[in-house]
């Protein structure tokens, strides 16, 4: 009884409960793939930069957050951005496009103008002066992508590394990506992901360098 009654005292004692080295980090959904391929300890979660952003800022237990642009980092109020990878946009596409002037004809989907890719997604096709009615608005660029390849969609606007499979046309607009340490628990993963091995991890999965 004595044994079981300590048990019990040291799992309720404060801070015994997150002694684990292993840093919770939040992470675009883009940036699955390429996280995961660094093979760390990590719990991740994955979604769209503002959802997770919003979370941050409301207090989610999270020590790293990557989202895909500076906007909802800033949004989250805590830690300090750092830029760590760049990604282009294009028209993604299973032989429906040759130019963005093609879309207003297709079944487009978008991303939600709430999230990154969405904002990315409006500013180029009003570069090139181009006016759709999106099919959908998707909750994140993955879920564009998904669209696309299942033939829901004729056409969709995503970052170039979610376009696997699909033919693309290029929009000229980069995303910048940002990460930021939230605890000294996350700061092991942000070295790790600005050193050598990130980046390398990084440029194989598509991603370009600021």
């Amino acid at each position: 009884m004595l044994r079981r009654g300590l048990l019990a005292l040291l799992l309720v004692l404060p801070g015994c409960a997150d002694d684990s080295p292993r840093p919770t980090v939040f992470a675009a959904s883009s940036l699955t793939e390429a996280f995961r391929a660094l093979d760390v300890d990590a719990d991740f979660s994955f979604g769209s930069s503002s959802r997770l952003a919003r979370q941050v800022a409301e207090g989610a237990p999270a020590d790293v957050l990557a989202t895909a642009d500076e906007a909802s980092m800033r949004s989250a109020g805590r830690g300090r951005p750092v830029p760590f990878a760049t990604n282009r946009l294009v028209v993604a596409h299973r032989g429906a496009v040759r130019e963005p002037a093609d879309l207003p004809r297709l079944r487009v989907v978008l991303a939600a103008p709430s999230v990154p890719a969405g904002r990315y997604a409006a500013q180029a096709l009003a570069a090139a002066g181009v006016v759709v009615q999106p099919l959908s608005l998707e909750p994140d660029v993955r879920a564009v992508a998904a669209k696309v390849r299942s033939g829901e969609a004729d056409a969709g606007v995503v970052y170039a590394t979610d376009a696997e499979g699909l033919q693309t046309v290029e929009l000229g607009v980069e995303a910048r990506y940002v990460v930021a340490a939230l605890t000294d628990r996350g700061r092991p993963f942000v070295a790790l992901l600005l050193g050598a091995r990130g980046r390398r991890v990084l440029t194989e999965h598509g991603f370009g360098l600021p």
